[in-house]
């Protein structure tokens, strides 16, 4: 539930700064709104924020909306796997991968 406040309370706060910036604050704004939708994500929605299929893949319209969080999300997880030096991924049968 802390995360569902953190990420609420900071997706809301930043839609706030962006609406009263204009212009490019509409950037801080769909940061905000994501955030806002993660947070939805914590606080009981769960992970079909993301609009997944049953292949696992990310729905286009999740992707846009959420592009600004995964962004970071993908970062963070790019830079722990060049310092753990650990397989993201690993393929346990044929086609079929675990990832962290």
């Amino acid at each position: 539930m802390k995360y569902a406040v953190l990420f609420l309370s900071l997706g809301i706060g930043l839609i706030l700064v962006g609406i009263k910036f204009g212009g490019w604050g509409w950037l801080l704004v769909w940061l905000g709104i994501s955030l806002v939708i993660v947070g939805l994500g914590y606080a009981g929605l769960g992970a079909k924020i993301f609009g997944k299929n049953q292949q696992g893949k990310i729905a286009s319209w999740a992707i846009i909306l959420l592009l600004p969080y995964l962004i970071g999300y993908w970062i963070r997880w790019y830079f722990l796997c060049l310092i753990i030096k650990e397989d993201c991924a690993n393929e346990i049968v044929p086609r079929i991968w675990v990832g962290r």
